[in-house]
């Protein structure tokens, strides 16, 4: 199963956030550039400007979860839609399970596939980094 590419839109917004793991491929302007699966593409702060890494959608879920607490979940429905949910958890970790560790979250239910909710949840996530 391959893995689905961020969008350029998100990548750049990853770079601003302070992404900067070594990925197998990135963009240029708005082009794609491929690298071979086994070389790593350079890091954001080896890059120039218009240039940016392009990680999968799951790197960048697990480094919104392990660098910021800041956890995306999709949910799908009996209607065949899919939606979002992010939770923001405090970095301690030492709070109860429940709504006292909720610090934002956020729902919808537009998007007609599994990945352009995880997109659209992915770029929301980015945004709550300061």
């Amino acid at each position: 199963m391959k893995e689905v590419l961020i969008s350029y839109k998100t990548a750049k917004l990853a770079k601003e956030k302070g992404f900067n793991e070594r990925c197998e491929s990135g963009y240029k302007y708005t082009e794609r550039v491929m690298k071979n699966p086994n070389q790593k593409f350079a890091k954001n702060s080896e890059l120039l400007n218009e240039g940016c890494t392009a990680p999968s959608q799951g790197i960048l879920q697990k480094w919104l979860r392990e660098q910021h607490n800041i956890r995306v979940f999709i949910e799908n429905k009996t209607s065949g839609e899919f939606g979002f949910i992010i939770y923001t958890v405090n970095p301690d970790k030492t709070e109860v399970i429940g709504k006292p560790w909720i610090r934002n979250s956020f729902f919808t239910l537009s998007f007609k596939t599994y990945f352009e909710a995880l997109e659209e949840g992915l770029k929301q996530g980015l945004s709550l980094i300061k």
